[in-house]
């Protein structure tokens, strides 16, 4: 891997494409970080723009989305989801399967259609990009536009170890008002700005303490948010030493690139081997 100019997206996608999500980015230098583009709201085609921008301007650029981007499945759940969900399910939450759109009777279910159908926007996107999804090559590579799938929820809790200590998944959802807790969005954009200031990305790690003070967050809010936790797990996913991130599944039947800590790659280790699933092998 060499240090030419670099760019790194983090995009908290708009899955059916219904409302924006959230898109954050840093460009790199060989020797320096020359800008950060702060959170906003963004759908596919303000996404794709800003990748390509990006691109024609640097010699390797990586997007990580917060959408499944390889369902073969028809019916039912990933191998990875189920992975991923071991995790997750000790934190009583939960995984949303992804699959395009059939129930094991044959009937249609139209917001999966939506997702991942044929039509889906979420494939557009992707041949828009024309991104190599490799996540081995996307960590060595010198050169080429990249992407990968990652789960914030699946982050959190190698990025804020206090989630899996208290055996709960942080409720940050403004959306959600039965569940939303104020003291969890302070905890997950403080961990944001910790990662961020620790990656040197100060005008994010601000944005983020600031982000945390909001008595009252909206949607779009958290959004952003994952979108820059989006960035921070692409940044992990190039930068950290390789025990500090993991490959769950492969390129033909689904996948995610996550950070972890030794408690959660235990966790996911042992669900991979019960499934059969590969982790941290060659993609």
């Amino acid at each position: 891997m060499s240090a030419g100019r670099e760019a790194f997206v983090g995009f908290d996608s708009a899955w059916a494409g219904n409302a924006p999500g959230g898109i954050a980015s840093a460009a790199f230098s060989p020797d320096r970080l020359v800008d950060v583009r702060l959170p906003e709201p963004a759908g596919f085609d303000e996404a794709a723009e800003i990748f390509e921008e990006l691109a024609s301007t640097h010699d390797y650029v990586l997007v990580a989305i917060d959408q499944p981007t390889i369902v073969p499945n028809q019916t039912g759940s990933r191998p990875v989801d189920r992975v991923a969900a071991s995790l997750i399910s000790r934190l009583r939450g939960g995984v949303q399967p992804a699959n395009q759109g059939k129930t094991m009777s044959g009937r249609t279910i139209q917001s999966k259609v939506r997702m991942f159908g044929p039509e889906a926007p979420i494939w557009r996107f992707i041949q828009r990009l024309d991104a190599v999804q490799n996540p081995p090559e996307s960590r060595s590579a010198a050169t080429g536009r990249h992407m990968v799938e990652v789960f914030p929820a699946l982050a959190l809790p190698a990025l804020e170890p206090a989630i899996l200590e208290r055996k709960r998944a942080a409720r940050y959802n403004p959306a959600n008002r039965r569940r939303f807790s104020l003291p969890d969005w302070r905890l997950v954009a403080r961990a944001a700005s910790r990662h961020a200031a620790a990656l040197h990305l100060d005008d994010l790690a601000e944005w983020a303490r600031d982000l945390a003070e909001l008595p009252k967050p909206s949607k779009t809010d958290q959004d952003c948010l994952d979108a820059a936790i989006c960035l921070i797990v692409a940044l992990h996913w190039r930068k950290a030493p390789r025990n500090q991130v993991t490959v769950i599944g492969d390129a033909q039947l689904g996948y995610m690139v996550s950070p972890v800590t030794p408690a959660t790659h235990a966790i996911l280790q042992s669900a991979a081997a019960k499934r059969g699933v590969p982790i941290d092998a060659p993609c």
